[in-house]
């Protein structure tokens, strides 16, 4: 049998030969399991506190926090959280709620995914997949329901009806327009995402009916476009 202190040598030359080994691979090694910061996430972030406090105590500000009631909060989870519920072998898993709160404060408010790192007590590197997955997941389930292109002639004059009857619009099909939303230079694309503005970006193209319902929308086009 081993002694106790054999153990802890034996231990730390395992960790040396992977510190050795990380290096080697141009990887830096890990400082901690989890930031001190992210420490007491279960008491001090708003997943656990602040979000909570505002559904139960004042909806008023639930919804300008998350930009829906909390019945729609809800509903959508039931949409999405198989999808976004999967176990994780080596730490405990982000529930799909936390997931979905944390990708809709990310939409609604605009904020960075370092700020979002700080107030839920996430690593950066988690809050980036969360937001990429559950993206991916709303989408996936919302997409064939509440973004309908028009498949008939009938639908069309519909659309257009719509425009005559409450903008006063003849013959209008949709409202369009588009945005740039800045990105680094993909590789091998030259100045294909440069645009007029002299920044890389992407462009986002959408169109809605007389109701502000989207109707088609274009994502991932080269900014020179």
């Amino acid at each position: 049998m081993l002694s106790r202190a054999k153990k802890l040598l034996l231990l730390a030359i395992v960790t040396i030969l992977q510190h050795r080994r990380l290096i080697r691979q141009g990887r830096r090694p890990r400082r901690w399991w989890r930031r001190p910061s992210h420490q007491r996430r279960e008491e001090l972030g708003e997943f656990a506190g602040l979000i909570p406090h505002l559904r139960d105590r004042d909806s008023e500000m639930y919804f300008k926090y998350m930009r829906m009631r909390p019945a729609r909060f809800e509903h959508l989870l039931s949409l999405v959280a198989t999808k976004l519920s999967r176990p994780c072998a080596r730490r405990e898993a982000v529930p799909a709620e936390e997931k979905l709160m944390m990708t809709l404060c990310y939409l609604a408010s605009g904020c960075s995914q370092a700020d979002l790192s700080f107030r839920f007590g996430r690593g950066r590197s988690t809050v980036s997949g969360v937001v990429f997955e559950t993206a991916i997941a709303i989408y996936d389930k919302l997409a064939s329901t509440y973004l309908q292109f028009p498949a008939s002639a009938e639908e069309w004059k519909a659309i257009a009806g719509g425009f005559w009857e409450k903008w006063h619009f003849p013959n209008c099909l949709g409202a369009i327009d588009g945005k740039h939303f800045k990105v680094h230079c993909p590789r091998n694309t030259g100045s294909q995402y440069f645009n007029y503005k002299q920044q890389f970006s992407s462009l986002v193209l959408a169109m809605c009916d007389s109701n502000y319902i989207f109707t088609y929308i274009e994502s991932g086009s080269a900014g020179r476009e």
